[in-house]
């Protein structure tokens, strides 16, 4: 009988653990410039005019755009990053920045 509950417990946590991590993985992709996994991601929820972005949960990988963030680029290189945006996530410079930035 022990040996049976165990069974059950042990099929129970690992269905939980299962379930847990499919939900962490429910947002990705992120949109990001790497390849590799990303450091510092937040989701978040925006309103934009896109339909596809509007009120819906976003991932965006914070360590990709700290240069973007703290106006660290010039003005080239800002439009590099969001043509890159919108041509790999089909998501525009303002969406973009609501996502990044949270307004």
């Amino acid at each position: 009988m022990k040996y049976v509950v165990k069974q059950l417990c042990l099929i129970a946590f690992s269905s939980t653990v299962f379930l847990m991590s499919a939900k962490l993985f429910a947002h990705e992709p992120c949109v990001k410039l790497r390849q590799e996994i990303c450091p510092h991601k937040i989701i978040r929820s925006i309103k934009s005019t896109q339909d596809e972005f509007n009120n819906k949960a976003l991932c965006v990988c914070v360590a990709d755009f700290t240069k973007l963030i703290n106006q660290q680029l010039n003005e080239q290189e800002q439009q590099a990053v969001f043509l890159q945006i919108q041509q790999s996530y089909g998501m525009t410079q303002q969406t973009f920045l609501k996502l990044l930035l949270g307004s």
